[in-house]
């Protein structure tokens, strides 16, 4: 069966006159078949679509004939199926201009079958074109060779001898053939319709706009046809762009086609802003109060807008009778100076405020609550409270509804201020709405209870009988979270409720807690550790993945964290897991600068001048390891040192430190020179927080350069000397950093035991304990309590060596005291040490720049030291106030302090500076 008898009847021969010619022969096995196929009239709907809608106007319809096309085809089956696949794309194409109509088929074959023509050519194409009222008809032929496609066309005008147009297209493959039907639609519009095709497109009269960004607004594209309606939008889109004062479009000749420019004439660039007028706001401040900027374009509505925040400036510093306006000013053409002009007049302050409706508190007590809107007073001298800005007042009055709040009125309201303006001043008027005051009747916790209800109403720091406080409501909601969440319940919920008893003041207070379901640790991923090795985070953490969560162990984790040292800051964000009883953990850390090389001198009171060379590195190879090399060379002291530090010794917690060292000091009439020196510690861990520390310690020492004027004692210690010990301690530390902490406690107790079995020349036994407490409670101030109590003695019937005898006074134990100068004396009153020390120090830390770390401190010292015989007298101890400067610099540590001698005897000086490079107490 021919495959053209599968085509629907429109493609079929037999509805075509039977005399046209069948076959004209090219060869033995090719063949040509000429069949009229009505299906071609659909694709010159891609032609016509184009061709027609300009020829007849906006307001006209155009009645269009399509006469069979011959087609030359070896396989017309093929090409029949092709095209009835592409009837729908054909069709919607003929759907998009509704101004043309095309001649009904069926009058088209009629007309065609009285004509008896087997040959059609223009006449009579015209004849059937008249039978059928069509305006135009379309006639041609479409020829396939093996893949290849040729489409020739013809649009005859009914009325009009000749052919109106015509045109050529092809293709290699029949799928590109609707690019050859576009190809032939375009040869016909610019052929016939005399159309214009744009060869080039230009912009003219852009200066500060780059000519790609004007281009990027533009639709219409070279070797497009050219089309009003597209001009214009591309015309109001460069407008559009707001660049322009004004944008036309000029039509040229160029080559084959046209050539687009568009010219374009832009808004002035701002050369300059300047401000005249402005007595007391300096114009570099207006200029960061304002978002005009230079060799911008100018826009008069945001050089308006401007004006405004030129005002809200003048209002912030008082000036609420300010004035401003604005100039334009032409240097020349293109640039503009934007002229702000102001008038300040005279500053305006907040003279009064006031309340309404406050019948249980008086204004006074209102107004101090308001901590940064203050009337004009002496108060406000060094301030700027007495200036009203309304982002502040309304801050401000929160704390007016927590006074409130806090008191039992949680049915209270703070209105609108009122705000009026006058010659004298601004005041202001808050009107408030107090409600009742309403106590607590009764306090219960319902719901999912984990421990009995007594236990869980300890949290719950609010009686019957007492005055409701949302403060204590807030603080229960957090405490019974916590406790929750230490059991594994992250996502407990405390709903605080408030029953309001009827026509009584009183309220019953219930907690309903819904805990959810327990929650374990499903991973913990660590981000940001660029050089710190997880492990050496993870073994810091106390949580721990696949066990229950805990918020304790959650903070407890980040105190340790950032403890270390090793991170600007650690911060643990819990998130949902692949269930709702697991939980993931983001730990983000920041690493901080640990290793430190740095050449420094300076001043102290114990060394005069001083140099000092360090090379230090906390987190050594990001394994938490701790290596130090430091040297300090003073005009009465040489210090060397070589240290190390591993927190966990294979991996498990006991900690290792080894020191090597060297030092020499120089007394008043001897000196002291420990050459070599050196130390290895152990510490075990006992509990959480609590360490047991033993040690060995090895020195050779040398008592020399002993002057004329030294007692018998001193000359006694002369010539060499070894001290071989071990030590033992017990401590506890909690600081939150070992450095620069703010809160946490270090308590220790320790004996140190020389000589004996473990040889050496120098045999004592010393005893000793410490304790330091840190707390923050408000604005950054930190106090610091420091105790300490020391005593040694000398064991198998030696005394104790010169060495190890106590001293105070200076920087590290009383400051305002002469380095070394307190303690017993010999007969020629030089200080030769004691055998019993007691030392406090108090101290109130503040910052003063954060950015780099500099504290000021205000501290307390009081301490003494006494022989063999005497006891501990606390009457007797030496007492010293002063004011210092803490800075954490990258040399480390460095201290600038003063301190007063409050009962300086005989010798001694009323102050003394210290200044001094190392560890705080």
């Amino acid at each position: 069966m021919n495959k053209s008898e599968n085509a629907p009847s429109w493609l079929r021969r037999s509805a075509f006159p039977k005399k046209h010619p069948i076959i004209r022969g090219t060869g033995a096995r090719e063949y040509l078949r000429d069949i009229p196929i009505w299906g071609f009239f659909l694709i010159f709907c891609l032609i016509l679509g184009a061709v027609f809608s300009t020829v007849v106007g906006a307001q006209t319809m155009a009645r269009v004939g399509v006469l069979p096309f011959r087609i030359y085809a070896q396989d017309p089956g093929k090409a029949a199926e092709w095209l009835q696949r592409m009837l729908p794309a054909i069709s919607a194409e003929l759907a998009k201009d509704e101004r043309v109509v095309l001649v009904p088929e069926e009058k088209v074959r009629e007309a065609l079958e009285k004509a008896g023509q087997p040959e059609i050519d223009e006449e009579i194409a015209r004849q059937i074109g008249k039978a059928v009222e069509a305006d135009f008809m379309i006639l041609g032929s479409i020829t396939q060779i093996n893949e290849a496609i040729s489409l020739d066309a013809k649009v005859v005008d009914v009325y009009q001898p000749g052919i109106l147009a015509s045109a050529f297209g092809q293709s290699k493959k029949l799928e590109d053939f609707p690019a050859a039907a576009s190809q032939v639609s375009r040869e016909i519009r610019i052929k016939v319709l005399k159309e214009e095709m744009i060869t080039q497109i230009g912009i003219e009269g852009n200066r500060a706009i780059e000519e790609n960004a004007i281009r990027a607004v533009i639709k219409m594209k070279e070797g497009d046809i050219l089309s009003p309606r597209t001009l214009r939008e591309d015309l109001k889109s460069i407008f559009q762009l707001g660049y322009f004062q004004d944008v036309k479009a000029e039509k040229r000749d160029w080559g084959r086609g046209k050539a687009v420019f568009f010219m374009v004439e832009e808004k002035p660039v701002i050369r300059e802003i300047k401000f005249s007028g402005n007595k007391k706001v300096k114009s570099t401040d207006l200029l960061e109060a304002i978002d005009l900027k230079p060799r911008t374009i100018l826009n008069i509505n945001s050089v308006k807008a401007n004006l405004n925040k030129i005002l809200k400036k003048y209002r912030e510093e008082a000036y609420y009778g300010a004035e401003a306006e604005y100039e334009l000013e032409t240097p020349k053409k293109g640039d503009v100076i934007v002229h702000f002009k102001i008038q300040e007049n005279k500053r305006t302050f907040i003279r009064k405020i006031a309340f309404s409706g406050n019948l249980h508190f008086p204004d006074q007590i209102l107004k101090n609550l308001l901590p940064e809107t203050r009337e004009k007073g002496w108060m406000t001298l060094f301030s700027s409270a007495d200036i009203y800005k309304e982002d502040v007042l309304e801050r401000d009055l929160d704390a007016i509804l927590l006074f409130y709040f806090q008191r039992g009125f949680i049915e209270a309201k703070v209105g609108k201020p009122q705000i009026s303006i006058d010659s004298e001043g601004i005041a202001i008027q808050i009107p408030l709405e107090e409600g009742r005051q309403f106590k607590i009747a009764k306090v219960d916790i319902q719901g999912d209870l984990i421990a009995p209800k007594e236990e869980l109403l300890k949290l719950v720091n609010a009686y019957p009988g007492e005055i409701l406080n949302r403060d204590q409501i807030r603080d229960a909601v957090i405490k019974l979270s916590e406790r929750y969440a230490d059991r594994g319940y992250a996502f407990v919920d405390v709903n605080p409720q408030t029953i309001l008893h009827k026509e009584k003041e009183w309220v019953d207070l219930i907690f309903e807690i819904n805990q959810n379901s327990k929650v374990y640790v499903e991973k913990i991923t660590i981000t940001g550790n660029t050089k710190t090795r997880d492990k050496v985070i993870r073994r810091e953490l106390r949580i721990i993945e696949g066990e229950l969560y805990s918020l304790s162990a959650m903070k407890n984790s980040r105190e340790k964290l950032n403890a270390l040292g090793y991170f600007k800051e650690a911060n643990l964000t819990p998130k949902k897991g692949s269930s709702e009883d697991k939980l993931n953990v983001d730990l983000q850390v920041e690493e901080a600068p640990t290793g430190a090389f740095s050449i420094g001198g300076g001043y102290s009171s114990i060394d005069k001048f001083v140099g000092v060379l360090s090379v230090s590195q906390n987190n050594l190879f990001g394994r938490g390891q701790k290596l130090t090399a430091t040297g300090q060379l003073g005009a009465s002291s040489q210090y060397y040192t070589l240290g190390f530090f591993e927190p966990y010794l294979l991996d498990t917690k006991v900690s290792l430190g080894m020191d090597l060292y060297r030092t020499y000091r120089d007394y008043d009439d001897y000196s002291v020179k420990k050459n070599p020196g050196g130390a290895v510690r152990l510490g075990f861990p006992l509990f959480e927080e609590v360490r047991l520390y033993t040690g060995y310690r090895y020195e050779r020492v040398e008592i020399a350069d002993i002057l004329d004027t030294a007692s018998d004692y001193v000359k006694e210690q002369a010539g060499y000397s070894t001290t071989s010990s071990v030590n033992l301690g017990l401590r506890r530390d909690t600081r939150n950093h070992w450095l620069d902490p703010t809160a946490g406690t270090d308590l220790g107790i320790f004996v140190d035991y020389a000589g004996g079995p473990l040889g050496g020349d120098n045999y004592f036994t010393r005893y000793g304990a410490s304790a330091k407490a840190y707390v923050t409670p408000v604005w950054e101030l930190t106090f610091m309590g420091h105790g300490r109590i020391g005593y040694i003695t000398g064991n198998q019937g030696h005394e104790v060596p010169l060495q190890e005898r106590y001293r105070m006074g200076g920087i590290y134990s009383l400051r305002g005291f002469e380095a070394y100068s307190i303690g017993p004396k010999d007969e020629h009153g030089q200080v030769i040490g004691g055998t019993k020390e007691l030392l406090f120090n108090f101290e109130m830390l503040f910052p003063i720049v954060r950015e780099i770390k500099l504290k000021g401190v205000i501290f307390f010292d009081a301490g003494n030291v006494w022989d063999t015989g005497e006891s501990y007298q606390l009457n007797d101890l030496r007492t010293s106030v002063g004011f210092g400067f803490r800075w954490m610099s990258p040399v480390g540590p460095l201290r600038l302090e003063w301190g007063y001698n409050i009962q300086p005897k005989e010798g001694e000086k009323h102050s003394n500076w210290d200044f001094a490079i190392g560890t705080f107490f």
